[in-house]
């Protein structure tokens, strides 16, 4: 006699991605922040995270949630989008941006 046995698994949900400032300079930095769920409470993992620097793919930076200063130049435009993996499912897609990066405004102390 066979038994067959499924478990259904709830794919995760990534929500509230944002990068860390809405005006990101070289000096700032720029990476991002977002809340993992998952109904059946597995951990997240294989999470992708999927940059665009001024609308071209960079996969050498994927999967990274902060961006190396030295990378950053001002002008860029970058993009982001994360789609969520609970080492069984993806989620949905979820993206942010374009945000530009500013020129660093420096300010004198006044006294």
């Amino acid at each position: 006699m066979f038994l067959e046995t499924s478990s259904q698994n709830t794919p995760p949900e990534a929500s509230s991605l944002s990068f860390n400032t809405q005006n990101p300079t070289k000096l700032s930095g720029l990476s991002i922040n977002y809340t993992f769920f998952d109904a059946d409470g597995d951990l997240e993992q294989g999470t992708e995270i999927n940059w665009k620097i001024n609308n071209i793919s960079s996969p050498d930076i994927d999967n990274m949630t902060s961006i190396p200063n030295n990378l950053i130049t001002k002008g860029d435009l970058w993009e982001v989008a994360v789609t969520p993996n609970d080492g069984i499912d993806f989620g949905e897609i979820i993206s942010e941006g374009p945000v530009a990066v500013s020129y660093t405004h420096l300010r004198a102390h006044e006294t």
